[in-house]
């Protein structure tokens, strides 16, 4: 009886443990990894987030992230209207995942800047945009500007205000993590519409 007992119970027991395992037993993202204040995790190093503008109001999202698929046509995704992806016709050969996710609930959510995937390059450069209303730098010469992994530096990729004065969009080949950033050159000075 004592076995059987036994059995019954680990049979009921079997799905949470699974559950349990699963929930544990997945490989940590980005948003899982505890970070200093000034650098978060991304894929092989931190990133130092000093040269990214901030909030002026922290977001209080808890969506953490966005993702749409998309083909050969073209198409685009927005994520918190802060945030997008503007994929051209042919940047992709096949049916993509496109994703923008922001570290919801860790204080790199008080920065401007999020990681675009797949981290890939495109046959045809995409457009990605950022935060610029809202944040410390609106008003200023902005830049977008992207984390390289291999030389851990950020590196500005100009850019231009959205027509509607929102975000700062810019063309890149690549994903990586993009974020908005004062611009000290004279090809981050850009006028409202000027990336539309």
């Amino acid at each position: 009886m004592t076995h059987r007992l036994a059995r019954i119970l680990l049979v009921a027991l079997l799905p949470l443990g699974f559950l349990s395992g699963c929930a544990e037993g997945r490989a940590p993202t980005a948003v899982d990894i505890p970070a200093a204040r000034t650098t978060v995790a991304s894929t092989t190093s931190a990133i130092d987030l000093s040269k990214v503008a901030r909030f002026v109001r922290p977001p209080v999202d808890t969506v953490g992230f966005v993702k749409a698929w998309i083909g050969p046509a073209g198409g685009r995704v927005e994520f918190l209207k802060k945030y997008a992806i503007e994929v051209p016709p042919g940047a992709v050969d096949k049916l993509t995942a496109f994703t923008i996710r922001v570290r919801v609930g860790k204080p790199e959510q008080a920065y401007a800047v999020a990681e675009f995937l797949p981290h890939r390059t495109f046959a045809v450069p995409v457009i990605v945009e950022v935060p610029y209303a809202g944040t410390d730098v609106f008003g200023q010469a902005t830049e977008v500007i992207w984390w390289n992994d291999a030389t851990n530096v950020w590196e500005g990729m100009g850019g231009g205000i959205t027509a509607d004065g929102l975000r700062v969009r810019t063309a890149t080949p690549h994903f990586s993590d993009y974020g908005t950033k004062a611009s000290t050159s004279a090809s981050g000075t850009f006028t409202a519409g000027a990336g539309a």
